[in-house]
């Protein structure tokens, strides 16, 4: 399709696409999809935070910013009481109705629809004049089964309903880009088809049903045979006529198969042209010119602006000391593996949509710590016999978990899935523990912070969030529970500790144990740190320092190369710029700002 289109540019020729605009590509149709998931999560168990994330995101589309902006710019008195009066109704009759009734709803959809207003010159305007006619043409077709439909039925099926319209649109000349099935009883003089690739024409995606293969072939109901016998009687009716045919296919292989001729290319070959040969065929390679894209690096210079916001997110002169606010470790490494994903995520404040649809990565191992603090809780020393009790009440305890640390009840394939996994995870956990009990608990979801003393920049807030502190023989362990593939890894050399982004455990744990040596008074304890490392539970936990004791002399190592790269951060001759490792970029949230989605 692209060598077509280019041909096209070259001669100077429009094209005139008669297959419609879909509807649900139209700003109005994502705003009523999301009213619709917010009004199904505020009747669902899921607690406030994922109902308050859903009606952030519908915040966010373009018309309801526009609406609101619209709205606030009317400062004169006599429209105030009006604009309150707009947005009451707006937030309580579509958001918070109780029960509403169908013809209420439909009622507040069309004002609300109607409330978005363009002006004739854009582009947007004909397609909303459609929305608004097609909208009513749904409230007719289910006008006569609103009796049998709850609520929830109606806005399903007018969801769905409206997602299936097309907006006709033409351009006044030009050729017609036409589907495949709009050219039955059609005839042309000329005709171009693209791509006539083996998927693509005929297509290899069967028919949505709901009835198996096995069923439909033995009573003789419409399968992928059929399809495709219908494909091929238009395919070879619209070339009867035609004076002129030009077929386009792509010969590069992609995961798809894309790269195979067409079938048809085949049969027209050695069957049609033997009995029939046209005039002339001319077989033509197009090498399509695509320009490359030219990245210019990203390079963000702290500005006085940038360097207070530094101050004011991290410094203690600036902040409340009863606000947990500070430099995590999790921040700390951001800015070791790269510095831009530390400016994107700490101080321009673009963070990552947080996935609410699945128990996912993120969600996972906060469930994972959920469960170990409910399992431990008020619980001074882990015994033998409590861990035996425990043993029972698994199941319960990641169930509380979930429900406190996702947010709502486990319901798809995929989360039973993984509430599996959590289970045998914690049992592990408990298996282990049982060994070395008893264990006297220190802290569980330990909140530490410590004012760090940085030359020509007064005291830095760090802080952290312990998982586990427990005393075991004449240590305290300083634990963590992981569930991705990082290693502990040993350095001999400091300097390096803050160059090397795959040190981050290791930059972690000390970290965590600096803190632990700053906020307690250990007595004749000695410092041990280590992660759970849930992958590969079998070796028991991963030591920092090969399991020796982290003495004051390695903490004064690592706090004065603290301090050298907290006053790197600081320094406004040190721009934010793009990693040069381009590993850190194949699962980074920030790749797309930085264009780099192939790596």
């Amino acid at each position: 399709m692209f060598s077509l289109y280019q041909q096209c540019q070259r001669l100077g020729v429009n094209l005139n696409p008669s297959m419609g605009f879909p509807l649900k590509y139209h700003p109005a149709f994502k705003v009523l999809s999301a009213i619709r998931q917010f009004r199904k999560l505020r009747v669902e168990d899921v607690n406030d935070l994922v109902k308050y994330r859903q009606l952030e995101e519908l915040y966010q589309e373009p018309l309801i910013n526009r609406f609101f902006a619209r709205v606030k710019s009317k400062s004169t008195s006599e429209n105030s009481e009006t604009n309150q009066i707009e947005e009451t109704n707006f937030f309580s009759l579509m958001l918070h109705s109780v029960d509403p009734s169908i013809e209420t709803d439909k009622k507040n959809i069309k004002s609300l629809l109607t409330h978005f207003k363009f002006s004739e010159d854009e582009w947007i305007y004909p397609l909303h004049h459609h929305l608004l006619q097609y909208m009513d043409q749904v409230f007719a077709i289910l006008q006569p089964h609103e009796m049998e439909l709850s609520n929830e039925n109606w806005w399903e099926l007018f969801i769905a309903e409206l997602g299936l319209a097309r907006i006709p649109y033409s351009v006044a000349d030009g050729i017609p880009v036409m589907g495949f099935l709009e050219t039955r009883i059609l005839d042309f003089d000329h005709v171009y088809i693209a791509p006539l690739n083996e998927g693509s024409l005929p297509s290899s995606t069967p028919s949505k049903s709901l009835i198996p293969y096995s069923l439909r072939k033995a009573y003789h109901l419409p399968c992928m045979e059929e399809q495709d016998a219908v494909t091929a009687y238009h395919f070879y009716r619209l070339l009867q006529r035609a004076k002129h045919i030009r077929f386009y296919y792509t010969t590069n292989l992609s995961d798809q198969g894309a790269g195979e001729k067409s079938r048809y290319l085949y049969q027209l070959h050695h069957e049609l042209l033997e009995k029939c040969p046209p005039k002339s065929i001319i077989y033509e390679q197009q090498d399509s010119v695509v320009n490359p894209l030219v990245v210019e690096p990203i390079v963000v210079k702290k500005s006085e602006e940038i360097i207070a916001r530094l101050k004011e997110k991290f410094a203690v002169e600036f902040s409340d000391p009863q606000n947990f606010a500070g430099l995590s470790a999790s921040a700390l490494n951001s800015y070791i593996a790269c510095s831009l994903r530390f400016y994107f995520d700490q101080l321009a404040g673009i963070r990552p949509e947080d996935d609410v649809e699945g128990l996912s990565a993120g969600h996972f191992g906060n469930v994972l710590h959920k469960a170990m603090e409910i399992a431990y809780k008020d619980q001074e020393v882990i015994t033998k016999e409590y861990i035996g009790t425990l043993s029972t009440q698994v199941d319960a305890i990641v169930e509380q978990a979930i429900k406190l640390a996702y947010g709502r009840p486990v319901q798809t394939g995929h989360d039973f899935l993984m509430k599996k996994v959590l289970i045998a995870l914690v049992t592990k956990i408990f298996e282990y523990d049982l060994e070395c009990a008893p264990i006297e608990l220190k802290g569980l979801e330990e909140n530490l912070k410590w004012a760090i003393s940085i030359p020509g920049q007064g005291e830095i807030w760090l802080k952290g969030i312990i998982d586990r502190l427990d005393f075991f023989e004449d240590h305290l362990r300083i634990l963590d529970y992981k569930t991705g593939r990082d290693t502990i890894k040993k350095v001999d050399d400091f300097s390096t500790l803050f160059q090397e982004s795959d040190l981050k455990l290791n930059v972690q744990l000390l970290f965590y144990t600096l803190l632990v040596r700053k906020s307690f008074d250990l007595g004749a304890h000695k410092l041990k740190a280590g992660i759970f490392k849930l992958r590969s539970f079998e070796d028991g936990i991963d030591w920092l320092n090969e399991g020796d004791r982290i003495t004051d002399e390695i903490l004064n190592d690592f706090q004065e190369a603290l301090i050298l790269k907290i006053t790197e951060l600081f320094n406004p001759e040190v721009p934010f710029v793009q990693t040069t490792d381009l590993k850190q970029c194949s699962f980074c949230d920030y790749k797309g700002l930085c264009s780099r989605q192939a790596t």
